[in-house]
């Protein structure tokens, strides 16, 4: 029984951790998303 419980509370640290770092994960993905995005329109714009 005991082992269960600690196995339950360890669940919901990782949930924690998981909610702590997904919107830096997010942000982190949009910023890229953005220099990507900024690099090819300033490409596209060289080269025309």
């Amino acid at each position: 029984m005991e082992k269960k419980q600690n196995k339950g509370i360890f669940y919901l640290k990782l949930l924690g951790l998981v909610i702590c770092f997904l919107p830096l994960s997010i942000l982190l993905f949009l910023i890229d998303a953005a220099i990507k995005g900024l690099n090819w329109i300033l490409r596209k714009e060289k080269k025309e």
